[in-house]
């Protein structure tokens, strides 16, 4: 996978609702940037978003995020197309709203000129089981990016995800993007407590061995989890970037912007 990252762009907040990039566009047969998609949600999708947003017991999440004119349903609307206000009491289906994310990463499957062809969820195919740690390319965070550049959680501090769902091949602007440096790649561990080789990518992931201060691997496929950039070197895998630690990046692999929002 080719993973980039949106760039944190500051916008004002003050917003009930957490302000998202409008940077998500349908691609049109002749390859030109259309509009962003909007389309009722079946049952299916709308229990799925809702099940990624009750995790840890947590149904705020749901409530934000399900709130009319809120979040990713944004358009809801009538038959005469005025606001929708009681979708969820009157059993309607909510219409979706398709946006990008600042700071999120995605899978880039081409390039087009100055458009970079993304993988989303197609909503006319199948119904998807994946979670932000399993697939953060295709499950985002709702962030919000103060005026200093930093990225923090909507909605009071509560994570609210969403899946990038679309009916149509999608893109966003390559100017938007920030690529992961290029592999494979030389580094050196920067930690003076070493770094951890784990046998799966995840800090639960049973550990093989710790590669000392100073020593140089090489890096040959990343695998982001969440908030956090694992790779795979020697055979096994290593956190490059974790934001739980006071330096994040575990060797000398960087990136321009932060990676992931936590």
């Amino acid at each position: 996978m080719t993973y980039y990252r949106i760039k944190p762009r500051w916008r004002p907040t003050g917003l009930k609702t957490p302000p998202a990039t409008e940077a998500l566009r349908v691609i049109s047969p002749d390859w030109a940037s259309g509009h962003i998609d909007v389309f009722e949600l079946e049952s299916p999708f709308v229990e799925y978003i809702r099940r990624l947003n009750a995790a840890n017991s947590n149904p705020k999440a749901w409530r934000l995020i399900s709130a009319p004119q809120g979040g990713i349903f944004n358009y809801t609307r009538k038959v005469d197309d005025s606001d929708d206000l009681e979708w969820y009491e009157n059993g309607r289906k909510p219409f979706l709203n398709t946006v990008g994310f600042d700071g999120n990463v995605v899978n880039v499957i081409d390039i087009q000129q100055d458009l970079a062809l993304i993988q989303t969820i197609a909503v006319n195919k199948y119904v998807p089981l994946y979670s932000y740690q399993d697939r953060p390319d295709l499950v985002h965070q709702f962030t919000t990016v103060n005026n200093q550049g930093k990225i923090y959680k909507a909605g009071k501090g509560v994570i609210v995800y969403s899946p990038l769902l679309t009916r149509f091949q999608s893109a966003v602007p390559l100017d938007i993007l920030e690529p992961f440096p290029t592999l494979p790649m030389s580094v050196k561990v920067e930690w003076p407590s070493g770094l951890n080789l784990r046998k799966t990518p995840s800090i639960t992931g049973e550990k093989v061995g710790v590669f000392p201060q100073g020593t140089e691997l090489l890096i040959k496929e990343y695998f982001p989890r969440g908030a956090e950039v694992w790779a795979r070197a020697n055979g096994r895998y290593i956190c490059l970037y974790t934001p739980i630690q006071l330096n994040p990046y575990s060797t000398t692999w960087k990136m321009v912007t932060s990676p992931p929002p936590l």
